[in-house]
């Protein structure tokens, strides 16, 4: 019937197979020849057959032989050519596993892949996720950039966490604006008068937030009057230098600060021990994007849970398959999870005047 929506019957007969063989090779199971499991791929992609994400996801839920039979599935598309880029950052390397992990109990096979670096690959890749099975898609924190042009419009999406992919997905990450706003109101009822903020080049991919926060705050916040103008380290967290180590002792030195607040806070902690300053004696510290999953001894700050974001994405891009809402949205939704102070030594106690 023209116009109509192509069902797995359609593909059955287009393919020249048993509704029961097209069944089993959209669903991923063995016993099909490779011949014939090519027919049916090919079948999907003529038609353009899409498998109902409500059916075929609770479809995934039954059991055979013990074990889950999955229909449908995600995939993790890491953008570029190297999983390293998150799998060595262990904050990212939690919130994907937390996605996929989350996703897999809703019934969802997990599948990986790289989207390279240009149109081309991606649409041979998005091309082959499809014919697949695959209906959701997980893009990882990462500053690489997808490329401009791609046809998102079959697949549900969402992003992991802050990054420069420039997706036009859905996003679920901390919420920078109130990491900071906790960190200062408490450094503030502490007794801290000079809060000096440092931050990286890795900052670009949230759009300097944690900067932008702190100097609003500290010119109309509970801190008016209390933040220094931030310190920028001009290198990548990861690619921190003696050059920048010697940049930040020097602006220690000049600006006085009496508490340093970072989202690097266990690398300014390693600087100062070897410079011989004194935490908290002679400067505090504070963090920012404290793993609270990990354990982190010494250092107070502001933490947050990076599988609390993996799971809370895997949630949307569920509700999002049950609901055929697929493509880049018009207005796109970022959903911001708050962080919790977590104390530690390397700030001054509380004193009886200053507790709440």
């Amino acid at each position: 019937m023209p116009g109509s929506i192509p069902s797995l019957r359609d593909v059955a007969v287009h393919a020249g197979v048993s509704a029961m063989t097209a069944s089993r090779v959209v669903r991923g199971l063995k016993g099909v020849k490779p011949a014939t499991a090519e027919r049916v791929h090919q079948a999907i992609e003529a038609l353009g057959y899409r498998p109902d994400p409500l059916l075929t996801a609770l479809a995934g839920r039954r059991k055979r032989k013990g074990h889950q039979v999955t229909s449908v599935s995600v995939a993790l598309v890491t953008p570029g050519s190297d999983e390293r880029v998150w799998r060595d950052q262990q904050g990212f390397h939690a919130t994907v596993c937390a996605a996929l992990k989350t996703a897999a109990s809703f019934g969802y096979g997990v599948e990986f892949a790289l989207g390279g670096d240009t149109l081309k690959s991606w649409e041979r890749v998005l091309r082959m996720l499809f014919v697949r099975g695959v209906v959701g898609l997980f893009v990882p924190p990462v500053q690489i950039r997808v490329p401009e042009g791609i046809d998102w419009s079959p697949f549900s999406g969402v992003n992991l966490g802050y990054g420069v992919r420039r997706t036009g997905f859905d996003t679920v990450r901390h919420d920078n604006y109130q990491m900071v706003s906790l960190a200062l109101d408490r450094l503030v009822h502490r007794g801290y008068q000079k809060i000096g903020v440092v931050l990286s080049s890795s900052e670009a991919r949230t759009d300097y937030r944690v900067g932008g926060a702190a100097l609003a705050l500290g010119a109309w916040g509970g801190a008016v009057g209390k933040v220094l103008p931030p310190l920028m380290l001009d290198q990548p967290a990861s690619l921190l230098s003696d050059v920048s180590r010697r940049k930040f002792l020097s602006w220690l030195r000049a600006c006085a600060p009496d508490v340093i607040l970072s989202l690097h806070a266990d690398i300014l902690l390693g600087w100062l021990t070897d410079a011989g300053i004194g935490v908290p004696e002679d400067v505090g510290v504070a963090g920012l994007n404290l793993n609270a999953d990990q354990e982190t001894p010494g250092i107070a700050g502001v933490a947050i849970s990076p599988g609390r974001v993996g799971s809370a994405a895997a949630e949307m891009l569920h509700s999002m398959v049950l609901h055929g809402r697929t493509g880049r949205p018009v207005a796109k939704q970022i959903l911001c999870l708050d962080g919790f102070w977590q104390d530690g030594c390397s700030i001054r106690a509380v004193g009886p005047e200053l507790a709440y």
